[in-house]
């Protein structure tokens, strides 16, 4: 779906102090204090209910996740360059900002990390979509969309103004599904990604 880079905000320098920023956000405690809260997509579903062709299941993430998430990133970043699994699991072992994951019957279909950012004179109290991915075998059954839904309430409960995003130029898919959560596109940066494939930055207001 989406990749993070490792250009500017997530150099070395950038990433810490990025895990300072966040460490220190209260919308990240807000956002987090659903606890173990899991978000069925309907009623009477659950872990392990239905079948894989079922409506995806949304939890809050576990500890136990950890492996998941670092082998999935591998997977579906690698075509954007550098080591997105040792990143976003480094994120989530700090525990900061909040990460979903849906589930498909028994297994782990995907993923989506966010976290709170400073405003930078545009934004007030803004979350950005970190990373939103889904495993290949369980792409175009919903499962992107139910986790961008989610993450969008729980940015909503948070105290959140606007969220924000970036994807690929050339990602047509996730670009439609973003668009059609009305996230529109702010601007485009060149070479953003360490393969040098440019992104859009989106972003999308939240209505109180």
């Amino acid at each position: 779906m989406r990749a993070v880079s490792r250009r500017g905000r997530f150099g070395k320098y950038g990433e810490t102090k990025r895990l300072e920023r966040l460490r220190r956000s209260r919308l990240t405690r807000r956002m987090a204090g659903a606890g173990g809260r899991a978000f069925p997509s309907a009623p009477g579903r659950g872990p392990g209910a239905g079948r894989k062709s079922a409506a995806p299941f949304v939890r809050s993430s576990l500890e136990s996740d950890a492996s998941f998430i670092e082998a999935l990133s591998r997977r579906v970043f690698t075509r954007y360059g550098g080591t997105y699994g040792e990143i976003l699991s480094e994120w989530f072992r700090h525990r900061f900002g909040m990460t979903l994951v849906a589930v498909l019957g028994r297994s782990r279909a995907g993923f989506v990390m966010m976290g709170p950012v400073d405003g930078n004179g545009r934004f007030h109290c803004t979350v950005e979509i970190l990373a939103i991915a889904v495993e290949p075998r369980f792409q175009g059954m919903g499962v992107g969309r139910r986790l961008l839904s989610e993450a969008l309430k729980k940015a909503r409960t948070g105290g959140a103004r606007s969220v924000v995003l970036h994807t690929a130029e050339g990602n047509l898919p996730a670009l439609k599904l973003f668009k059609s959560f009305g996230l529109v596109p702010l601007g485009l940066k060149e070479s953003f990604y360490p393969e040098g494939q440019n992104a859009y930055l989106m972003i999308r207001p939240i209505e109180g």
